[in-house]
């Protein structure tokens, strides 16, 4: 990744070391951690931003997981933070365990906006974020430092009634008979778990809905559960496997959804299932490929012929 030098060597000013003083050695961890390859410039690539300007929002987002992980947990990100937060979390072994495990200690759970907070609420967060930032670093820069785009709920009652009934309209997940019977709690566990939270304006199936499947709720629920074979597979497999475009889409939500992923998915799971996207090179694509073809293989094997609408060619993901 392209950092600048001056960008990891520069120290606050005086009056934010002082405000930094009780965790000066977490500061230091953090501002020398290097972000993993590629992260920058699929961050510039997805928001159309120059390679400079991602460094600076790069360098920013440093400053807020200091702010998250010494300050305050419950501060929110700007809405150009958002954006290269949510890339990181795509970088899994990075984001969880150079970063969480080795610099911090302890997974940094990213906060989705489900809706169960108002927008006053949310408002009121991020002012508290500005007040901490100018407390330890100083003012916050402007083009970066942006209000995130809270969601507008006024619609969210009428997809929530879709919703529903694109739900009673899905057929229930039928035993695969093709299972063997010690990997049946398994597969009971996934194919049940919850992906809506109970109290969410904005669930998770909605927010895939908008954000990846042009609001079509049957495509969505449909790539939730190919998604749950995907998330079987790649437990009981012996190899890499490799998700569809389509399943792939659900993925990086569930990953943006930290103590959904890592805590309640890896309670059932039982292992920590890694997300790396692709680094475009000749010889990824061709693993990817080869991953690609063992994983619809696998699927046949524990589930039949893998539904053509959802297992199209993979690309990089």
């Amino acid at each position: 990744m392209a950092t600048t030098t001056a960008a990891l060597e520069c120290l606050p000013t005086c009056s934010s070391d002082r405000a930094l003083e009780p965790n000066s050695e977490l500061w230091t961890r953090l501002k020398s951690f290097q972000f993993c390859n590629g992260l920058c410039s699929r961050v510039a690539s997805e928001n159309q931003w120059s390679l400079e300007y991602t460094t600076q929002v790069l360098e920013e987002y440093r400053k807020l997981i200091y702010l998250l992980a010494a300050v305050d947990e419950n501060l929110v990100a700007s809405r150009e933070i958002e954006e290269a937060w949510r890339v990181h979390l795509l970088y899994s072994h990075s984001y969880i365990i150079d970063l969480g495990m080795g610099v911090l200690g302890t997974v940094l759970h990213h906060d989705c906006d489900d809706g169960s907070q108002s927008k006053c609420e949310m408002s009121e967060r991020f002012k508290r974020t500005l007040a901490a930032y100018r407390r330890v670093f100083g003012e916050p820069p402007a083009t970066i430092w942006t209000e995130p785009h809270w969601l507008g709920y006024s619609w969210s009652e009428s997809l929530t009634a879709q919703l529903a009934n694109a739900i009673s309209a899905t057929p229930t997940i039928q035993p695969s008979e093709r299972i063997p019977v010690q990997h049946q709690s398994l597969w009971q566990a996934i194919k049940t778990f919850q992906f809506d939270g109970p109290n969410a304006e904005y669930p998770f199936t909605l927010r895939l809905a908008e954000e990846s499947f042009g609001c079509d709720l049957e495509c969505t629920l449909m790539a939730i559960e190919e998604y749950r074979k995907f998330l079987f597979l790649a437990v009981v497999a012996n190899f890499s496997v490799v998700p569809s475009p389509a399943v792939d889409e659900v993925w990086h939500l569930h990953l943006c959804c930290t103590e959904l992923y890592w805590g309640k998915m890896y309670e059932i799971c039982g292992r920590k299932v890694h997300h790396a996207p692709s680094d475009g090179t000749d010889e990824d694509r061709e693993l990817l490929s080869d991953g690609y073809q063992r994983t619809l293989e696998a699927y046949e094997r524990f589930f039949g012929t893998p539904p053509e609408l959802m297992w199209r060619s993979n690309s990089s993901s």
